[in-house]
């Protein structure tokens, strides 16, 4: 009883949360892909999520103010979390860099989720990816290519699952094959995929994106845990 009652605790929590979320759109979505459009105003009516678009000149002008005493201090953290394994430092800095724009920006704006859009990048050297992976793992809501309603959802869900075992995070999924026995699916994205999700401990590398027209960004890589889903 005890735990029926918290689970309906759990959900009630993340629902009160639901009707104050406040999401960010750096940029619109992406184009030619309408699935990751949507109605504002109604996800505002029916779920609360008040969602605004915002340039990515916003964080860019952050960014600029950002001191290196500051990228020291969070390149610390990820030394405590993660294995460096690129000699390529300047393209984690930068990552360290974008993170704590968006930090101060979440805490500005009091947003609890965002999107970014790799064909919007007006003034950043790489696309967002060490810094929204990062972000992702502190239950700091994401969607890809401009979609706030990934972006919002995972919040909530992180929200509702804060007490309980797993991992909860923004994911895109490929299947390949739904032959009984025999089904493949890729779970996955271009950059972004949370550490929520790692096997092991994750590793800080830089490798070239063919997206975005950008510098190669630097990333977590690692093999992701087994579970139901």
């Amino acid at each position: 009883v005890v735990e029926k009652i918290r689970g309906f605790a759990e959900v009630a929590l993340a629902m009160n949360y639901s009707n104050n979320l406040r999401v960010a759109m750096f940029g619109s979505n992406m184009r030619d892909v309408a699935v990751t459009d949507g109605d504002r105003v109604e996800s505002e009516i029916r779920y609360g999520w008040n969602v605004n678009y915002y340039g990515i000149g916003d964080i860019v002008e952050i960014a600029k103010g950002v001191t290196g005493k500051e990228i020291d201090a969070k390149m610390g953290e990820y030394a405590n979390k993660y294995e460096l394994a690129t000699k390529d430092t300047e393209a984690v800095r930068e990552q360290a860099r974008y993170e704590i724009a968006l930090e101060k920006f979440i805490a500005r704006e009091r947003i609890g989720a965002f999107t970014d859009n790799f064909q919007d990048l007006h003034g950043l050297r790489q696309l967002p990816g060490l810094a929204v992976q990062n972000l992702m793992a502190g239950g700091v809501g994401f969607g890809a290519e401009g979609d706030y309603k990934t972006s919002a959802l995972m919040a909530v869900l992180c929200k509702m699952a804060e007490k309980r075992k797993g991992a909860t995070a923004f994911m895109e999924d490929y299947t390949y094959d739904l032959t009984a026995g025999n089904e493949k699916e890729l779970a996955s994205h271009m950059l972004e995929v949370s550490p929520v999700f790692a096997a092991d401990k994750p590793k800080i590398e830089v490798h070239p994106l063919g997206i975005g027209g950008k510098e190669p960004p630097a990333r977590l890589v690692f093999d992701g845990i087994e579970g139901e889903g």
